[in-house]
């Protein structure tokens, strides 16, 4: 009497459960890859993030600066030549 090896009507089982752990496999693996990408992006995002805010504070601070008196007296000195009371204004010969 010979002994089977796997019962008659498992064999379909088997291809199906092979199938489904191939299918899950690759998708695992894609997954993966997708997460991987996922990370690197946020990283960028970050320091993109980090550098606008950088950035922010800059202007931030140029606009305070530009709301003082100093700022306005500067830009009225360099663009219109206006001087204070009792200042002399020495223009160089040319």
């Amino acid at each position: 009497m010979k002994r089977k090896i796997i019962p008659r009507g498992t064999a379909p089982i088997i291809v199906i459960l092979f199938v489904l752990i191939t299918v899950i496999v690759i998708k695992i693996s894609t997954l993966y890859e997708e997460n991987k990408e996922l990370k690197n992006q946020e990283t960028r995002l970050l320091n993109i993030i980090e550098s606008e805010q950088e950035r922010q504070e800059l202007i931030k601070e140029r606009q305070e600066y530009m709301n003082k008196t100093d700022y306005i007296e500067e830009v009225a000195r360099e663009m219109f030549g206006l001087i204070k009371e009792n200042e002399l204004l020495i223009v160089p010969q040319k």
